[in-house]
């Protein structure tokens, strides 16, 4: 868990090289740029929540693509 941690930053794209990763909090940091159009490679990724940054793009057609697979917890809210 890396929420409240004051992280400053974008998101790297090696991120989707984590295939087994399930759980990614990153929530009430200052991450900010865009939520990368590779995550649908995270396909274990259950919960994800990424609120409270400064997110500033539209969220990718292709975080949906989780849905398909395992993700069942998704909190992209107060965001930039």
């Amino acid at each position: 868990m890396l929420g409240d941690n004051s992280l400053y930053g974008t998101i790297p794209n090696s991120l989707d090289n984590l295939y087994n990763l399930d759980t990614l909090y990153l929530f009430n940091n200052d991450i900010f740029g865009s939520i990368p159009d590779n995550w649908n490679q995270l396909k274990s990724l259950q919960k994800l929540d990424i609120h409270g940054n400064a997110f500033t793009k539209s969220i990718p057609d292709s975080l949906g693509d989780l849905l398909d697979y395992n993700l069942y917890y998704l909190d992209l809210s107060k965001n930039a």
